[in-house]
């Protein structure tokens, strides 16, 4: 995938990017999700749940750095 595409997707420096939406969007409400994305937050979960909740994906601010 051209790295133009993970950006669209994923990139959380990018407002508008699908990840970001998802993040804005109010609970409850459904609506479609690129294939590409749920592969990864469905990984980071299982990384998540592997490690017994010891290790956290979301990282927020702590990017922004």
């Amino acid at each position: 995938m051209p790295v133009a595409g993970v950006e669209a997707e994923m990139l959380i420096r990018c407002s508008d990017s699908d990840l970001m939406r998802r993040n804005r969007a109010r609970g409850g409400i459904w609506g479609d999700r690129p294939a590409r994305l749920v592969t990864v937050l469905r990984a980071g979960l299982a990384i998540v749940r592997g490690s017994g909740e010891a290790c956290e994906i979301e990282l927020g601010d702590a990017t922004a750095a």
